[in-house]
């Protein structure tokens, strides 16, 4: 699973393990039951952002 860190407002920064911890983070945004996720990492995240949300 991702390292989360939870931001006010329904913001929260997904580790997107991209070469090394914390270096780059892939961003959730909820509102409700809905979510958008701005993705700035690689397929290399996927497995590990998926298991977050879930």
């Amino acid at each position: 699973m991702a390292e989360r860190l939870d931001y006010p407002h329904g913001v929260s920064a997904l580790d997107s393990d991209l070469l090394r911890p914390q270096l780059a983070a892939i961003h959730l945004l909820r509102s409700g039951d809905r979510l958008a996720l701005v993705d700035t990492g690689t397929s290399h995240s996927l497995p590990a952002v998926l298991d977050s949300i879930a």
